[in-house]
């Protein structure tokens, strides 16, 4: 895959510049921070030039919002190229894999967290185009986004991990008809 071909192409660069592996990590490491701040830069350079041609901050906002996720994940990418350089066991590897993919899961989790709230609340000031959120019915459908959210970035890190899902869907399950019914009247009242 791609991942093969990134370390292959680092391996093949890196032993041109210096022969010892711990140097070409540091080296590597040092590339994948310059390399993931340049490329934010362009990524957002080039949203700024199509977002000025809405008239809301809305996406302004968003496009601040994008910057941490992204340099986060090209440095954790960056750190997993270097991990394959140094050749590790393949049981410290694959924990330094999951370790790394966890931390770019959760910064995705929190940007889109931001997102959902930033989104909801410009929806909500908007009256005439979306008439179900409204600032009374903000905070249900924030408080919706967010379950949802935070349910779908804990599957996948339960799931990245290797655990057994039956248990929690189950749970989830259960749950989700409690919380159905005792939502009621409140979902009458909209």
């Amino acid at each position: 895959g791609w991942m093969e071909t990134a370390v292959v192409w680092a391996r093949e660069l890196l032993h041109e510049v210096h022969e010892g592996r711990w140097v070409q990590a540091v080296i590597s490491i040092a590339v994948f921070l310059v390399a993931a701040k340049l490329l934010d830069f362009l990524i957002t350079a080039l949203l700024k030039l199509f977002s000025r041609k809405t008239k809301t901050l809305l996406d302004d906002h968003l496009i601040e919002l994008l910057h941490k996720p992204m340099i986060q994940s090209f440095a954790l990418f960056g750190v997993l190229v270097t991990m394959a350089i140094l050749g590790p066991s393949e049981g410290t590897s694959r924990f330094v894999t999951r370790v790394a993919t966890s931390f770019i899961m959760l910064s995705w989790v929190v940007f889109s967290l931001r997102a959902s709230r930033s989104l909801l609340k410009a929806a909500s000031k908007e009256d005439a185009r979306f008439q179900i959120i409204e600032p009374r019915t903000y905070p249900l459908f924030s408080n919706l986004a967010t379950v949802v959210i935070l349910a779908v970035g804990t599957w996948c890190l339960i799931s990245l991990w290797g655990a057994d899902m039956t248990g929690w869907l189950a749970s989830a399950g259960v749950v989700g008809l409690a919380v159905g019914f005792a939502a009621q009247d409140t979902l009458s009242n909209l």
